[in-house]
């Protein structure tokens, strides 16, 4: 098994998460975690926004009450 610290290089038709070092997984974990949460602001402002306040947090409470079986 590969221990990728990034992909840097040529292309690699078959790479998958196994051939990535621990230390690289993390950060990489990290990195998709912020712009989740990230993600779930830019939505939350655009519907205040459009509808306000009360209107935004009821959708967004509603989203993540949807989300709860996925996680």
């Amino acid at each position: 098994m590969r221990e990728l610290a990034d992909y840097s290089g040529e292309f690699l038709p078959d790479l998958s998460f196994q051939d990535f070092s621990r230390e690289t997984l993390l950060k990489l974990l990290t990195a998709y975690a912020k712009l989740y949460m990230g993600m779930d602001g830019f939505w939350y402002k655009s519907v205040m926004e459009r509808h306000g306040n009360e209107e935004a947090l009821a959708c967004d409470m509603r989203a993540w009450d949807m989300m709860i079986k996925y996680e």
